[in-house]
């Protein structure tokens, strides 16, 4: 039974299709490279902008029993929170604020239930009323019960 023979390749059509892929992958990585370094920044993001789907509810009665509530930071970016809560309903009264001390980035802030009042762990003299005044605050909204806590914007336009 005879057997067919495949197709052959020279040497010499060997070596051209070697160096066809390499030029083909040369101008892939150029044009990789070129992309990358084609102006403008690039902004990577993963994930929401803010804290979310937190029961407000539920986050009202926890802080009501135990104090304010600290969200660490997640991606090393000086962003922890302290989150604190006053009134009567859980739609209303919320205040956010960074636990970083203002002009002191090493610093933070940490609560003392006995005194009620958040204190400078670099300088523990230096403290802070529960409701956070004089550091920086976070904005937060309520929005079909869950609590809402913007990290990306400053300020507390909301409540």
């Amino acid at each position: 039974m005879p057997v067919a023979k495949g197709p052959s390749l020279s040497s010499r059509g060997a070596l051209f299709a070697g160096l066809a892929a390499v030029g083909v992958a040369a101008l892939i990585v150029l044009g990789v490279l070129f992309a990358s370094n084609s102006g403008g920044n690039v902004e990577l993001k993963i994930g929401d902008s803010d804290f979310r789907n937190i029961n407000a509810n539920r986050l009202a009665n926890e802080i009501r029993e135990n104090g304010p509530v600290p969200f660490s930071d997640l991606v090393g970016t000086n962003r922890a929170v302290w989150v604190n809560h006053s009134g009567d309903s859980s739609d209303t009264g919320w205040v956010a604020f960074f636990a970083r001390v203002p002009d002191a980035p090493d610093c933070i802030v940490e609560w003392n239930p006995d005194d009620e009042v958040f204190f400078d762990t670099c300088d523990e003299a230096s403290t802070f009323p529960a409701s956070g005044e004089g550091l920086e605050t976070v904005p937060t909204r309520v929005e079909e019960g869950n609590l809402i806590i913007d990290i990306n914007r400053l300020g507390t336009d909301d409540e």
